[in-house]
């Protein structure tokens, strides 16, 4: 099967490589070999097998490559002396892909968090993130970001309270496939599961109308379904996009009104219903050591009304409540590096 596939691939790029010697009969052509990672390699092929490509470069170096690491082969006129890119030989000098690549970067965003008819906060948050890719065709990346803040309570049933300290973690496992466009861009489609927490700590406080505060705890169990692209715009710039929708399998309150009075039971509240929306443009610089972003985002959660539960004091039940249904926006800025 292997060798079948390889007469095929090889059948393909004969035929292109002819069709293009009889458009560029005139002039003077390279053979163009597009590596998975997104590394252009131009020279000439030396050797094609079903094991290994080799290539002689533009400037004379000899390049083997593994044939499963190739994307495509293709064709293009020699550009004059000195109009080639500089960066290595025969290679464009950033892929859009690393075999291995991190990230670190941080990020700053204001928050609004809704339940409509009941309350409303608002605040800014700052916090870091990281993560690691690996990109061989399919993409494999885990990230992680942390964020604290404070935000600004009210109610018109239970007056207002300010700087309530919020902080976040939350992490993903994500999924993808590469497809390159040429070597002027590229587009990943992904998918995995992530898990967000955020804690809301107003214990020990109370409101403008003398309600007290608790400490309440937030966790969103959902995958991501997405697509992120990024094209070059020149030599040392680049734009990105992402684009995601976010499925919640489950969503968990903990609400632990004992803060308020010890005899008060604490209240868990599962949410089975909800999504997420997230985007994100980004402008990209190429650096020596690697690349520099700024990526203005928005982040968005709906979620449905929790089911009821009972609430309980000094163990006896005094009535029921719920978790209401709420939105969160986040919208803000993230500078990363890349190397």
């Amino acid at each position: 099967m292997k060798i079948f596939s390889f007469f095929c691939v090889a059948l393909l790029v004969i035929a292109c490589l002819s069709f293009s010697a009889v458009c560029l009969a005139d002039e003077p052509v390279v053979d163009v070999v597009i590596m998975k990672d997104g590394t252009v390699i131009k020279g000439t092929i030396l050797k094609l097998s079903t094991r290994k490509v080799v290539i002689e470069t533009l400037e004379g170096e000899t390049v083997t490559q593994s044939f499963e690491d190739v994307y495509t082969f293709k064709e293009e006129p020699l550009a004059p002396a000195g109009d080639a890119i500089a960066g290595g030989p025969g290679q464009q000098p950033a892929p859009f892909f690393d075999r291995h690549g991190w990230e670190v970067g941080a990020e700053v965003y204001t928050v609004t968090y809704e339940e409509p008819g009941f309350m409303k906060q608002t605040g800014v948050m700052a916090g870091l993130s990281g993560s690691y890719a690996y990109h061989d065709g399919w993409m494999l990346r885990a990230e992680l970001r942390l964020a604290q803040g404070q935000v600004d309570y009210t109610s018109r049933d239970t007056g207002s309270m300010s700087d309530i300290d919020d902080a976040l973690l939350e992490t993903r496992i994500l999924v993808g496939y590469d497809v390159m466009m040429s070597d002027f861009g590229a587009v990943t489609f992904f998918s995995g599961f992530g898990y967000r927490y955020l804690e809301d700590d107003s214990a020990g406080r109370t409101t403008t109308t003398g309600h007290w505060g608790y400490l309440r705890e937030s966790n969103y169990f959902y995958s991501p379904i997405g697509i992120e692209s990024v094209s070059r715009v020149s030599e040392k710039w680049r734009l990105s996009f992402l684009l995601e929708y976010d499925y919640l399998w489950k969503g968990r309150q903990e609400s632990y009104l004992s803060d308020v009075n010890p005899a008060y039971g604490d209240v868990t509240s599962n949410q089975n219903s909800g999504y997420g929306i997230r985007a994100a443009l980004g402008v990209e610089h190429i650096l020596p050591w690697g690349v520099l972003s700024f990526e203005p985002f928005i982040r968005y959660w709906d979620i449905g009304d929790s089911e009821v539960n009972t609430v309980s004091f000094a163990g006896s039940i005094i009535g029921v409540g719920w978790e209401p249904a709420n939105t969160t926006l986040e919208t803000g800025l993230t500078v990363s590096c890349r190397f």
